[in-house]
Parts: C-alpha cells; structure tokens; sequence
C-alpha cells in the first residue's frame, strides 16, 4: 500500500500484454479501509479499462472493456488548508477526484523509522445524511482519488450501478481527516480537487446481471 505499487497494480490492469480478460471483484477490505481509495491508481486503471458483466455476492465480475473509456480531469480548486479542516466537495456533474500532499512532521518521522505511523481515517457525510469513517493510506491520497463516491462495504448494488451506468446513487458532500495518526502530519497540507470527464460516453451497461 504504497504509490509505487498501487502504480505498479495500476500498469498491470491498463497494459494489453497483462491485464486479465475478467476480474472479481470484493470490496471487502482490510483494517476498516475505504475499500475503493486504498488503492487510488489501481481503482482508477480498473475502472477505465473494465465495466460491469455480472454480480453474484459477495463479488462483482468485470469484464475488459474493448475500448477504454477516455477521460479528462479538470481542476476544480487548488489550495493549502488544514489538515483538519473540513473539505467540502463542489456540486458538479462530473465525479471528483482529491489530491492530498500530506507530510509527516518530526513526531510521524521519527515514528514511521522506529515503527509505524498510527491509522488516519476520513470522515464521509453523504448527502443522504449518513456519516461514516474509514481509514485511508496519507501516502496514496497524492494519486488522484475519487471521492465523491464512496461505497460502504459490501454494497455491491451501488458499486455495479456505478460501474455500469456511472450512477452514484449516494454521493458524498463533505469530508475531513481524522484519527490518532494526524497529530503525526504536518498541520497544513496541499489539497486539489478535480472534475473527471468521460470524453467516449458512459460506461456500457449490460443487462445480464445475476442476482444469486
């Protein structure tokens, strides 16, 4: 769980010579995570390169699209904010991506050399009114993340509609950083945000979808 090798993963899903004709899919995740921004690169290479085929609990099946879906990123907003400020989303009909430049402070290095840095969570309020926390990897948040769609685990419904039409059915509007491991970053911290465009259409739908 690093940004060398969640783009290393993400190589493997976008190159003809290694990506796998189908993937199944778990969002099952470990330690609490966010199960879709763990691995930001991958997550972004898969989605480009896969749609939706078939859903049998608790996995998805995807199958290699035959032409990737090309997208564009435009930057929202740039700006330097606390690391514990609250970080509200722009309405937009595009989904939004984060970057985060996140640097540890004398306390998180000297921990990260001795041992480790202890967890970092996000708080997701989505505009259904639910709050939920998950915890993320600092370090990946600097790939670009989609943020604006958080599935919880083990909802597979939301994550084949999202993957087949686009559709977010419970889209996030407000989030912030929280847990133990904060005080061991920096107080301030770079933050981007940017609108994703698909260029070729949305995602295929497919209509073969098994429910048992």
């Amino acid at each position: 769980y690093t940004p060398y090798l969640d783009g290393w993963n993400a190589d493997f899903f976008s190159e003809d010579m290694t990506a796998p004709a189908f993937i199944v899919l778990s969002l099952r995740a470990v330690d609490g995570r966010w199960p879709l921004i763990e691995s930001p690169l991958a997550w972004n290479a898969i989605s480009e390169n896969y749609e939706f085929h078939l859903m049998d609990p608790p996995f998805l099946l995807l199958k290699r699209r035959s032409v990737p879906r090309e997208v564009a990123y435009r930057a929202l907003s740039d700006s330097e904010c606390g690391t514990m400020q609250e970080i509200t989303l722009p309405e937009t009909a595009g989904w939004v991506f984060i970057t985060a430049e996140m640097r540890l402070n004398l306390r998180g290095r000297i921990a990260k050399l001795f041992y480790r840095v202890p967890e970092v969570t996000i708080r997701a309020a989505f505009e259904n009114g639910l709050v939920v926390d998950g915890r993320c990897i600092p370090e990946n948040l600097r790939s670009k993340t989609l943020i604006s769609f958080l599935p919880l685990p083990f909802e597979l419904e939301e994550t084949a509609a999202f993957l087949r039409s686009g559709h977010e059915p419970d889209r996030v509007k407000q989030i912030a950083l929280g847990g133990p491991g904060l005080a061991y970053y920096r107080r301030t911290m770079k933050v981007t945000l940017y609108e994703d465009r698909i260029l070729n259409g949305a995602a295929a739908s497919n209509e073969h979808v098994a429910d048992e």
